[in-house]
């Protein structure tokens, strides 16, 4: 899946022109700068994103933005965008920050410490970094902690401006009480009589008395939403309902909106409610799902006009409404729609989101819809790269959302649920897997069934406990050659390869074939580029050398070969910890226990450092044999 124009939205901030200065707040907040963090809460529409961009424009102040949304949920996504926006905020570094895979789950908060501290070390003070829209974080994620965690890490001369509707949630309640948090609240943000002559005196073009304004500014009580609203409404007599007490409920906020948008022109009201479908978009994309040719100007005016729109900080200028008023649109487009236009309506927009990138938003659309036949496209298409990412979770989220019937008909949909699973329930991840395999061989499916059932003996490997089971898969295994003998691809002939080495070596190390199937590993090993399929693989074979043939030559030679290819590249933290766990095994074997201890010392200390824990296992059970 790629980064395009449209996805790095999320990680740009927003470009804010033609506002007023808020130099009260602007005091405020360099006074609040005395403290690291920064936690802006009020409710929507009352200028947080607004103030805290015109704020780090006249304090000329660097920053790294990021927008919080749903998908974040999975904290893979969040390291995978946070990654990005590292990049773009420091480009000079060219090695991209860590992805979250399945290896560091088991030590989840040494990731997150070592992934902030490296993130922080690339800013150059001053900076500042915001993390906006922080609501829209789950209650139960863990992200809330993980974040936390980030928080507490924060260097002099940085500093993180968080802004929520709400207030900081409980996970941060040791910030608070340790003066590192200052949070600034409704009662701050509300614009004052003042403020609100100011912002009517530069928006509108026609002039209101003194009077007038202060009505405008007694009806909305500071609220900028409602402020911007009712000048757009100014001089009707219609009744209204009060926002006394009420300033953040959507229905006044719907109130008004309704009668600004039925003063629009027809073209702008449909432009409005078509585009609602986009959380970001660029002017290709409005002009698809609309028809209209001049949806750039259209989209440039509502922003230049602070309607409620957007623009952000990227090379193709993308636009996004804000998210109280793309919530009205769309309750209005339900409203304006038959059931099954709305439907269409969702589909065709989905269809252009998929096709600019955003995948994340197309899935979501496509299961509000029920487009059960989209939401399959998306994960056939894009599950292998997002799988590649550490971002497997996603991919189960979007399949949790769909009938069980229809994931129970389809292999693939079984296979990549599977595989959502192996990193915390492998049970049921084999399970899975197990299924796929069977409609796999009903349909004669050569890349699923060798797909699935490499997946099925990795479970296996993964878990190190019971392995009677693998004589069945090292029968299938038999069949599915003599069925399918010529291997779809050279990436699944090399899992399956070393799949079946594996499952004979610690099932059936007495199988006549093993011989040859260790030839195989052999070779592969010398031609793999990837040195983390050499180490691993590798490391299979070292032990198949050394505990079942007897051959310490060949084992000698081939961590020989294994070092150099390990002295000679960048390697991930994992990969390292396999490579230790090999020089330890061959070390105790050839007698030199001390040198095996002081691998094994090496790999749990790059373990404790990196949280990759995964190898902790076999790292000890080679020190006990040393």
């Amino acid at each position: 899946m790629h980064t395009n124009k449209t996805s790095i939205a999320k990680i740009s901030r927003p470009n804010i022109s033609g506002t007023f200065a808020r130099k009260r707040l602007f005091t405020l907040l360099d006074d609040c700068r005395k403290r690291q963090i920064v936690w802006v809460s009020g409710p929507a529409g009352s200028g947080k994103t607004t103030l805290i961009a015109n704020y780090l424009d006249e304090r000329r102040l660097p920053c790294l933005w990021y927008q919080v949304d749903a998908g974040d949920a999975d904290i893979a996504s969040f390291f995978y965008y946070l990654g990005l926006a590292a990049q773009k905020a420091a480009p000079r570094f060219r090695k991209a920050l860590p992805l979250l895979t399945p290896e560091y789950l088991l030590g989840v908060s040494v990731f997150t410490r070592s992934f902030f501290e490296n993130m922080y070390s690339r800013l150059k003070p001053p900076f500042v970094v915001v993390l906006d829209n922080y609501q829209e974080a789950p209650n139960q994620s863990p992200l809330h902690d993980l974040i936390n965690l980030g928080l507490s890490l924060i260097p002099p001369g940085i500093h993180v401006f968080v802004l929520s509707r709400n207030e900081p949630p409980a996970a941060f309640t040791r910030l608070r009480a340790n003066n590192a948090m200052q949070v600034v609240g409704w009662n701050e943000l509300r614009f004052t009589l003042e403020e609100s002559k100011q912002m009517v005196r530069l928006k509108m073009k026609q002039k209101l008395t003194e009077v007038a304004i202060e009505e405008l500014h007694k009806k909305t009580e500071g609220w900028a939403a409602g402020l911007v609203l009712l000048m757009e409404d100014a001089g009707t007599e219609k009744a209204r309902p009060q926002t006394t007490g009420a300033h953040f409920q959507p229905e006044v906020f719907n109130y008004f909106a309704g009668e600004v948008l039925d003063k629009l022109d027809s073209e702008t009201r449909d432009f409005l409610l078509m585009t609602a479908y986009f959380p970001t978009m660029t002017t290709r994309m409005a002009e698809k799902m609309t028809g209209q040719d001049n949806a750039g100007e259209i989209l440039a005016g509502l922003n230049r006009n602070h309607f409620f729109t957007e623009a952000h900080q990227t090379a193709d200028p993308s636009y996004q409404y804000h998210a109280l008023f793309r919530e009205f649109l769309l309750t209005k487009m339900k409203e304006s729609l038959k059931p099954e236009g709305v439907v269409h309506a969702q589909n065709r927009a989905a269809a252009i989101l998929e096709e600019a990138g955003q995948v994340e938003d197309a899935a979501r659309l496509s299961w509000s819809a029920g487009d059960w036949n989209g939401l399959t496209r998306l994960v056939v298409i894009h599950a292998s790269a997002l799988v590649a990412q550490g971002r497997a979770r996603t991919i189960g989220e979007w399949l949790e959302n769909m009938p069980g019937e229809l994931i129970a008909r389809d292999p693939w949909l079984l296979y990549w649920f599977g595989v959502s699973r192996m990193s915390h329930d492998l049970h049921e991840s084999r399970l899975l897997l197990e299924q796929a395999y069977g409609l796999f061989k009903e349909r004669g499916d050569a890349s699923g069934l060798y797909l699935s059932w490499s997946g099925i003996v990795e479970t296996f490997v993964y878990e190190w406990s019971d392995f009677h089971p693998l004589d069945r898969w090292i029968a299938e295994a038999e069949v599915l050659l003599r069925d399918h003998p010529a291997f779809p691809s050279a990436e699944l002939e090399a899992r399956f390869v070393s799949g079946l080495f594996c499952a004979l070596m610690y099932r059936q190390p007495h199988h006549r074939d093993l011989p040859r199937w260790e030839e195989r590993v052999r070779r592969m090993i010398d031609s793999a580029e990837d040195i983390r399929i050499k180490l691993t693989v590798g490391s299979h074979l070292v032990f198949y050398y050394t505990w079942w043939s007897g051959d310490q030559l060949k084992a000698a030679m081939l961590v020989n070969t294994l070092r150099s290819a390990v002295r000679s590249a960048e390697i991930s933290p994992i990969s390292k910890i396999v490579w230790q766990a090999i020089e330890a095994a061959s070390s105790w074997m050839t007698g030199d226990n001390e040198a095996c201890l002081a691998a094994v010392k090496d790999g749990l200390r790059i373990a404790g450092e990196t949280g990759v824990r995964l190898w902790n296992f076999m790292l000890l059970s080679q020190a006990s044999f040393g």
